[in-house]
């Protein structure tokens, strides 16, 4: 599993050589069009060697001359930039992107740090090794909150999930969430889009469903318990009882709880219902979860 902040971090001597390339083509541009900028730029690193020469054998009475030399060629550099209206930044290393610097995120008109556009490839490939492959067709810019009918209460749904990981909970708080709806009301649909918002807001998240921790080895849920965000969808108090999900389920949520770590539990199924038919040890965990429905 790869975190969008990894996937970012691979791509620093990419970026770092495109700037390189992107500025020594700038030059070379500029310098063609205009060669007594060039000439002017080689004398001043002639005019800078000379200098330090002066300074190491102590040549005070050469070294100002060179240094007024300097000065002047300076000026002269500039007019030359101005009457032919040349960005003054031509020769900086520019960043590829103005909008996130090169960095990677940027921060929205909320004061959120998002995922910038120009890492679109990275976010796809961290979407795809965070239980995401299937669903890239899933957005949250393309939820909407009249989806079947009662607008105010997916509104107040999608408020609610995002509020499990973007605002902090009390110490006393349970740090599972269980989102409770009927069948086909589009539960799937909006937990992969809070994971998928959680991992452009720069965290890491992982989706699964509940049965698929029964296929999963030791490195992959150790992964997945230390995430800032885990939604397990599909859950249910039956699955808990077979292949060892119980005990890999509880496992999980107790590392999380010690590490306050939140985790959204997506069902069908009442919580009083989960709670009274789940593994013991499971069980134990969500009767103080919190609800949302």
């Amino acid at each position: 599993m790869k975190t969008i902040k990894q996937a970012i971090d691979e791509t620093k001597a990419e970026i770092a050589a495109e700037r390189e390339i992107r500025r020594d083509r700038r030059i070379a541009d500029i310098y063609a069009r205009y060669p007594e900028l060039e000439q002017c730029d080689k004398d001043i690193v002639v005019m800078k060697s000379n200098i330090l020469i002066a300074l190491i054998e102590k040549d005070d009475a050469l070294r100002r001359r060179l240094e007024n030399d300097l000065k002047a060629k300076i000026e002269g550099r500039d007019r030359i930039l101005e009457e032919n209206g040349i960005d003054p930044r031509f020769d900086d290393n520019a960043p590829v992107c103005d909008r996130c610097n090169d960095t990677g995120f940027y921060t929205d008109k909320n004061g959120n740090m998002r995922v910038c556009g120009c890492k679109s490839k990275e976010l796809r490939e961290c979407f795809d090794s965070c239980g995401l492959r299937n669903y890239s067709s899933f957005s949250i810019r393309n939820y909407k909150d009249d989806y079947l009918g009662n607008a105010s209460g997916r509104k107040n749904i999608l408020q609610s999930l995002l509020s499990t990981f973007l605002s902090s909970k009390k110490p006393a708080d349970s740090m599972i969430t269980i989102y409770y709806g009927a069948p086909q009301t589009g539960k799937t649909y909006l937990s992969v889009c809070i994971a998928k918002a959680a991992i452009e807001l720069g965290k890491s998240a992982y989706y699964t469903k509940c049965e698929d921790f029964a296929d999963k080895d030791k490195a992959e849920l150790e992964e997945i318990s230390a995430v800032d965000l885990l939604v397990i969808d599909d859950f249910s108090d039956d699955i808990t009882l077979h292949n060892n999900v119980g005990s890999i389920l509880n496992n999980i949520l107790e590392f999380r709880d010690a590490g306050r770590l939140p985790t959204i539990l997506v069902t069908s199924i009442p919580s009083e219902i989960l709670v009274k038919g789940s593994d013991m040890r499971v069980a134990g965990k969500i009767r103080k979860a919190g609800v949302i429905s």
